[in-house]
C-alpha cells in the first residue's frame, strides 16, 4: 500500500520576548563586572555592589514579568544582601570568598523560585534536589539560548549586530592577549602605548580574562533563567516523584540495618569507657600529661569530623535504603539513628571543651573560631536529626540549612579577624593571657591595627619595652602602606577605614602624649 508522503510539522520556535533580550544583555555585562570584582579580598565594595545589581536586575525583570515574589524567595534575597555585606565588614579572604559563593547560589535560587519551579512549596526537604537542578541541569539545558534571546528579531536589529561584534571580540581575545604578553616585555612598547592612551596597561590581561569569561559565564546564567521561565522538568520532577523514587531505594531488610549498625555501637561504647579519663579531662580543665594543648585540641577536632562523617553516612544510609516494615521496627530504626546522634554529641561536648582550653592558654585565632563554629553548626545538625526521630512534621533538611544559614550570617557580619585581635589585646592587659603573639595578630590583616594601637597606648614602657618597639614599628610601616597605596573607590571596606582612622589617632598620640 502507498503512503502519501507528509513533511514533518516543524518544531515550534522558541519565542523571546524584549525583556528576555534585555536580560541577556544584562546576563553578559553582569558576568564581566563578576570578572572584574575578583579578587574579592581585594575589590570588597565592587563584589558586594556586584551582588546589589543582581538582584536589582532579577527584581525588575520579574517585575515586568508580573510575577508576585514568595517568602521563600525574599527570605533569599536578604540573607544574601546580609551575608554579602561581610564582603565591606571583614577582611577574612576566606570568608569573604565564601559569602560571594553563598550570595551568587541564593540569587540563582531567587530566580529558580520567582518562576515556580521549587518541587514542594515552603521550607522543603527536597531543597538539596533544587539545588541540583539549579546548578546543574538548568544551565546547561538551554545554555546556548541567549544567542538566540540576543538576536531577536523582534527587537532592535542592532542586537544581532552587536551579538557579531561580541563574538568578533571573543574570537580576538585570545591571539591579542598572548600577542600583548610577548610585547610587553619591551619596556619601550608599554611607555609607547601608556603615553598615548594614557591608561595603566598593568590591568589589561585581567581585562582580557574578563572578556574571556564573560560569555561562558552569561550563558549559563541566561541558561538557568530561560530554564526557570520555561519550567524544565517541572512535571517530571514533582514532591510525589521524588518520595516515591526515595521509597523504592529502600530495598534493603531492617536485619541488614541491625547486623551493620550494631558492631559500631558497641565500638562506641567500648571506646568511650575506655577513654574516660581523657574526655572527663576536658571537662575538669586538666590536661592529660601525656598531650600538649594543640594536640589535645586537634585530636578532639579531627576525632569529631571523621566520626561526625562516619555517623552521618549511616544515619543517611538507613534513612534512604532499608525497608520501613511494620511500627515495632520503625521504633527500632529510630533508636538506632539517635544512639549514632547521641554519640556525636558526646564527641562534640569533648571536643569543645578541649578547645576552650587550648583557647584559654593561647588566645583566638582564626581557625580557632571556624573550629567552634563547625562543631556548633555540627551539634546542632545532629540534635535537629534526632528531635526528628520523634517529632514526625519536623523537615529535618530545611530545619538544619537554616540554622546553618543563620549562624554562616553570624559568622560573617562578626568580622573575625577583628574579633581575634580584641579578645587576645583584652586578654593580654587583664594579665591573663601570659604571652602575646605578634606574629599571629599581623595576619589578621587592617582588622587588628585598632587593638594594636589600643595595646601600644596601654602597654608600659618599662615593663613591655621590647613589645611596644614591635608594635610602634609594625604600625609605622601599616602607616606608609595606607599613605603609599592607590587603591580605587572599589576598594573600600570598614576595617580598612577603622585602620586608618586608629592610625591618625595613633600619630596624633603620640606627637601629643598629653
Amino acid at each position: 500500500m502507498m503512503y502519501p508522503d507528509y513533511d514533518a510539522a516543524p518544531s515550534p520556535q522558541p519565542v523571546y520576548s524584549a525583556v528576555d533580550t534585555v536580560y541577556a544583555w544584562l546576563s553578559l555585562v553582569l558576568a564581566f563586572l563578576f570578572c572584574q570584582a575578583l579578587p574579592i579580598a581585594q575589590y570588597p565594595l565592587g563584589g558586594f555592589l556586584l551582588i546589589l545589581a543582581l538582584y536589582a536586575t532579577g527584581f525588575i525583570i520579574l517585575r515586568l514579568k508580573k510575577l508576585k515574589l514568595c517568602p521563600v524567595c525574599i527570605l533569599s534575597a536578604v540573607s544574601s544582601f546580609v551575608i554579602g555585606s561581610s564582603m565591606l565588614l571583614t577582611d577574612t579572604e576566606f570568608l569573604m570568598n565564601l559569602s560571594l559563593a553563598y550570595s551568587l547560589a541564593s540569587y540563582c535560587y531567587f530566580l529558580y523560585a520567582a518562576f515556580g519551579n521549587r518541587i514542594e512549596e515552603g521550607f522543603s526537604d527536597y531543597i538539596y534536589i533544587d539545588f541540583i537542578k539549579i546548578l546543574f541541569i538548568f544551565p546547561f539545558r538551554s545554555l546556548g539560548s541567549i544567542f538566540q534571546a540576543l538576536s531577536n528579531r523582534s527587537t532592535k536589529r542592532g542586537s544581532a549586530l552587536l551579538l557579531k561584534i561580541l563574538i568578533g571580540i571573543g574570537i580576538a581575545l585570545v591571539p591579542t592577549l598572548l600577542v600583548f604578553s610577548f610585547l610587553s616585555y619591551d619596556r619601550g612598547f608599554t611607555h609607547i602605548l601608556e603615553d598615548i592612551f594614557s591608561f595603566d596597561f598593568g590591568n589589561i590581561e585581567r581585562i582580557f580574562t574578563s572578556f574571556l569569561f564573560t560569555l561562558p559565564l552569561g550563558m549559563y546564567g541566561f541558561g538557568l533563567y530561560r530554564s526557570s521561565q520555561e519550567k524544565v522538568l517541572k512535571d517530571r520532577m514533582t514532591a510525589q516523584n521524588c518520595k516515591e523514587g526515595l521509597k523504592k531505594a529502600q530495598i534493603l531488610p531492617q536485619s541488614t540495618a541491625l547486623v551493620a549498625v550494631f558492631p559500631v555501637i558497641f565500638l562506641y561504647v567500648v571506646y568511650f569507657i575506655s577513654q574516660w579519663r581523657y574526655y572527663v579531662s576536658g571537662f575538669t580543665g586538666v590536661l592529660p600529661e601525656e598531650f600538649s594543648y594543640a594536640e589535645y585540641a586537634r585530636q578532639g577536632f579531627f576525632e569529631l569530623c571523621s566520626v561526625s562523617v562516619v555517623n552521618l553516612v549511616l544515619i543517611i544510609g538507613i534513612s534512604f535504603f532499608i525497608k520501613r516494615g511494620k511500627k515495632e521496627s520503625s521504633v527500632i530504626l529510630k533508636i538506632i539513628t539517635t544512639l549514632f546522634c547521641l554519640c556525636t554529641l558526646i564527641l562534640i561536648a569533648t571536643a569543645v571543651s578541649k578547645l576552650v582550653m587550648y583557647i584559654d592558654f593561647y588566645g583566638l585565632t582564626q581557625k580557632r573560631i571556624y573550629a567552634l563554629w563547625l562543631m556548633v553548626v555540627i551539634g546542632i545538625v545532629f540534635l535537629v536529626i534526632a528531635l526528628g526521630q520523634f517529632l514526625r512534621n519536623l523537615k529535618v533538611v530545611a530545619v538544619s540549612l537554616t540554622v546553618t544559614v543563620l549562624l554562616f550570617s553570624a559568622l560573617s557580619v562578626c568580622n573575625v579577624n577583628a574579633l581575634c585581635a580584641r579578645y587576645n589585646t583584652d586578654r593580654y592587659l587583664s594579665g591573663s593571657l601570659e604571652s602575646f603573639d605578634l606574629e599571629a595578630m599581623e595576619e589578621l590583616g587592617d582588622s587588628a591595627i585598632p587593638s594594636l594601637v589600643r595595646l601600644s597606648n596601654s602597654l608600659d614602657s618599662e615593663k613591655d619595652s621590647e613589645l611596644k618597639r614591635q608594635i610602634d614599628a609594625l604600625l609605622v610601616l601599616e602607616k606608609w602602606r595606607f599613605k603609599n597605596e592607590d587603591a580605587s573607590v572599589f576598594s573600600f571596606s570598614v576595617p580598612s577605614a577603622m585602620a586608618k582612622a586608629a592610625l591618625e589617632d595613633y600619630v596624633v598620640n603620640a606627637a601629643n602624649p598629653d
